[in-house]
Formats: C-alpha cells, sequence, structure tokens
C-alpha cells in the first residue's frame, strides 16, 4: 500500500497529468454540447467551409501596404472581398441570370409543347426515323411504331418503343400535373422555406467573415488547449489537412468553372438550344463528383436529341471528352497528389452524405472524407514511427549484452591461464 501511495502521490504532483485532465474537463463538455446542438450546425459547417475557401485571397489582401507601412486589417480584406463578390453577382444577375430565366422558360414550353404533341402518327415519324438510323449503322436493333406488325428480328432485338415512348409521356405528365398541384397547396410553405433559405445564406455569409477575419486567433486557441509536446504533430496535422481540403475544394470549384465553360463552348459550336442553361447546370452538378457528371449529361444530350442523332452524339462525344480531360489532366494537376482519394472512397462518403443530408450532404462529404482520411494517413504515418522506434530499441538491448561479452570472455581466459 505504501508503494501505491507514493505512486498516487507522485501522479497527483505530475504537471502533466493535471494538464491532461484540464484539457479532458475542457473537450469533453464542447464534444457533448456538439453533439446535442448537431441538428442547427449545418450554417456553422458551411461558413467554416467557405471561409477557407477565401482564406488565400483574404491572406494575400491582408498582406498589402497601406500608406504609413501598415497592413491591410483582416477585417478590411474580407469586406474588400465581399464587396468584389458583390459587385461580380450584381453583374451576374443583371447580364447571366435574365438569359437563363429566359432559357429555363423557353425549355419549360417547348417541353410542353413536346408533350403535348406526341400521337400516334408524330410518334410512328420519329421511331421509323430512328429506325433508319440504326439500319445505316447496321445495329441489330428493330424499332415497333404504332400500327406496325409485330416481327421476329434474326440475330437482333426488338422493341415496343412505341409502348415505352407512350410510357414515359404518361409518366412525365402525371408528375407534372402532381408537382404542380403539390407547389401551389403548398405555397405557403415554399414561401416559408424561401424566407429561411434568405436567413440562413446571411447567416452563413456573417459566421464567415466573422471567422475569416479572426483566423489567426482560432488557430492559437487551438494551439493553446493542446499539450505543449503534441504542438508540433497539430500543426502537421493542420498542413495535411490543408493540403487535402484545399486540393478536394478549392481544385473542385476551379473544374467546376472550367466544365462549365468548355460545355458551353461546345453546345454553342453545336447549336444546342438552351446552351447557357445547360452549361450552367453541368458547372453545378460537377460539384458533386462523379455523380454530378453524370447526372448533367442526361439533359444535355435529351435537348441535342431536337436538334437530331447526328447532334445528340456529337454532344455526348464533346460531354464525354470533357469528362476524360477532367479525370486524366485537370485532377492530377489541379488537386494534386496531396488530395487524391480512392473513388471507393468517394462513392461511399457521396452516398453517406446524400442519406443523411441530401443535397448539402452530398456537396459537404467528399471535403469531410479528406479530412478523415488525412487524419488516418497521419495516425498510421505515426504508428509506423513508433513501431521503427521500437524495433530500434529492440537492436540496442540485443546490442547491449553482445557488446559486454567479449571482456568477460578475455577476462576468464586470462584467469585460465595464470591457474
Amino acid at each position: 500500500m505504501t508503494v501505491m501511495n507514493r505512486r498516487l502521490v507522485a501522479l497527483l504532483q505530475d504537471k502533466r497529468v493535471w494538464r491532461l485532465a484540464l484539457l479532458l474537463a475542457l473537450w469533453v463538455p464542447a464534444l457533448v454540447a456538439l453533439a446535442l446542438v448537431r441538428e442547427v450546425l449545418l450554417p456553422f459547417l458551411l461558413a467554416f467551409l467557405l471561409a477557407y475557401v477565401i482564406a488565400p485571397p483574404v491572406r494575400r489582401l491582408s498582406a498589402l501596404s497601406m500608406p504609413g507601412g501598415r497592413r491591410v486589417p483582416r477585417w478590411a480584406a474580407v469586406v474588400g472581398l465581399y464587396a468584389a463578390c458583390a459587385a461580380v453577382v450584381w453583374l451576374a444577375g443583371s447580364t447571366v441570370v435574365p438569359r437563363l430565366y429566359r432559357e429555363a422558360g423557353n425549355m419549360l414550353k417547348e417541353g410542353t409543347a413536346l408533350l403535348e404533341q406526341v400521337d400516334d402518327d408524330n410518334l410512328a415519324v420519329n421511331i421509323r426515323r430512328l429506325e433508319a438510323w440504326l439500319e445505316r449503322m447496321d445495329l441489330p436493333l428493330h424499332l415497333e411504331a404504332p400500327g406496325d406488325d409485330v416481327l421476329e428480328e434474326p440475330g437482333g432485338f426488338t422493341v415496343d418503343a412505341a409502348a415505352l415512348v407512350q410510357g414515359l409521356v404518361r409518366d412525365a405528365k402525371a408528375a407534372a400535373r402532381a408537382g404542380a398541384a403539390r407547389a401551389f397547396a403548398e405555397l405557403q410553405t415554399l414561401v416559408a422555406a424561401l424566407i429561411g433559405f434568405i436567413f440562413k445564406t446571411f447567416l452563413v455569409l456573417m459566421l464567415t467573415a466573422f471567422i475569416a477575419a479572426d483566423t489567426e486567433r482560432l488557430l492559437n486557441f487551438l494551439f493553446t488547449i493542446t499539450p505543449v509536446r503534441d504542438r508540433s504533430q497539430l500543426s502537421d496535422l493542420l498542413q495535411r489537412i490543408d493540403g487535402g481540403l484545399s486540393g478536394v475544394v478549392r481544385g473542385q470549384l476551379t473544374i467546376c468553372v472550367i466544365n462549365g465553360a468548355l460545355t458551353l463552348v461546345g453546345l454553342l459550336l453545336l447549336k444546342v438550344k438552351f446552351a447557357f442553361l445547360l452549361a450552367t447546370i453541368a458547372a453545378v452538378f460537377s460539384l458533386v463528383p462523379i455523380f454530378g457528371s453524370i447526372l448533367s449529361t442526361i439533359p444535355i444530350v435529351a435537348v441535342a436529341l431536337s436538334s437530331g442523332f447526328t447532334t445528340a452524339l456529337a454532344a455526348l462525344a464533346w460531354i464525354v471528352g470533357i469528362h476524360a480531360f477532367e479525370a486524366y489532366l485537370l485532377n492530377p494537376k489541379i488537386m494534386g497528389d496531396a488530395a487524391k482519394i480512392h473513388p471507393v472512397l468517394v462513392v461511399l462518403a457521396l452516398v453517406v452524405g446524400e442519406h443523411f443530408g441530401g443535397i448539402v450532404g452530398a456537396l459537404l462529404a467528399v471535403p469531410l472524407m479528406s479530412i478523415l482520411v488525412t487524419i488516418f494517413k497521419a495516425v498510421r504515418a505515426r504508428a509506423m514511427q513508433l513501431d521503427e522506434e521500437i524495433a530500434e530499441q529492440g537492436e540496442a538491448a540485443a546490442r547491449a549484452p553482445a557488446a559486454s561479452a567479449p571482456p568477460s570472455r578475455v577476462r576468464l581466459r586470462g584467469e585460465h591461464g595464470s591457474s
């Protein structure tokens, strides 16, 4: 008992133990509080992510010198960046948005008119055109049009195209009527949701400004609540996270802009209708890796079909070329090696994020997965380092008796010789 008491007293007098206990007293309640209010943390997560995105321009602006040799304050850099972004948004709202609105309205009108014009005669004409094109391409596929007799095509496939298209049109009309009725019935809810969205947008922008202006203070606070011996490891971990996260977030935003611009150029060259609207959809959807690129291709090909099958195939080939250029050149060059995440983990992150958080969850899934992968790699590297240290200690312990053995053998030989 006396030995145990002495050890307990020594443990209680150890300042490192007291510091660890104090840090646990800070961290555990904080984590419990975050778990209790997790349902309202989304604006704060978005604010941290947005503050991280705008950190480089804020840092560059705050490094500029004012008259008198003083640096630009961080809050002034944030305000200046917000003003520049507001000017860009106003310019886009006065030039691009009206065009997108007109194209969206025209697309809706043409789509409604196209659905209303789908009758047996028009459907038969278009199906026979498609079948003639398939015959010219020597493809083993037979399409049945309204009024055709059922034929057995040897060595090929027969598809009742009329029934398939009529079913799709019927489902589209039913979905449109149901959606319009539901929107009209929930108009009050939609207005409340719009007001809530505007409020949350201003909340995120305000929180982003506070975080971006006080980034250094937040980092210093994080280091003060970390044990002294672990601060170098924390600094290395933060650098790793910054390397991976910057590749994912800023790289994906850059690829989003390039993807939209290339899509717009291709659609304008092919003279596809609603090029600006479709390019905007492609740019926005490319924020979600893998699935976003696939989903944005569907409306482009569907609209291009109205200009002919050749145009649709050319549009599809152009989009596939953009995705290949993105996968083999842009991703390695822009995102870099530090941001590489295995495609299986990307799909897992997207599925989990969409399941728990919807569209916003899918957008945040890959950046959060990047952080988790970086932490996993850092912990694994530390474990491997400890393995090497343990192996070196074992080798040193094994060499110690061997180094002391020869003198004893010499002494024994001397004793034996003297006897």
